[in-house]
């Protein structure tokens, strides 16, 4: 009885975390911000978003940072379109966090 309590209590505080509001969230977001410019950028100057992040040649405590936080780049449609995503722990759900190039913002979301 006491394991069905602690999960439907996991799942209710689950339901009620606001993602973007997770000092994790805030600080993968604020990691990835610099990067998205850079890319932009080189979109600007090239025409077409990198193939990979180590094209951008990023200073090392960037890239340190995306790896901490665990931030995934892609991209696709002959490199017309990008996204940056990373994953958010600790809870049951799985959530991650994304940021695409057609819409221009973040959105956290439960899996």
């Amino acid at each position: 009885m006491k394991r069905v309590a602690i999960i439907a209590l996991l799942l209710v505080l689950n339901g009620c975390v606001k993602l973007n509001e997770r000092s994790d969230v805030k600080a993968g977001i604020s990691s990835a911000e610099p990067v998205i410019d850079s890319i932009e950028k080189h979109y600007s100057e090239n025409g077409v978003y990198p193939e990979s992040i180590e094209e951008l040649k990023l200073p090392k405590e960037i890239v340190s940072d995306l790896k901490v936080h665990g931030i995934r780049y892609n991209t696709w449609n002959k490199r017309s379109e990008f996204s940056i995503a990373f994953g958010v722990s600790g809870l049951i759900t799985n959530p991650w966090c994304g940021y695409g190039s057609t819409t221009n913002e973040w959105q956290c979301l439960y899996k």
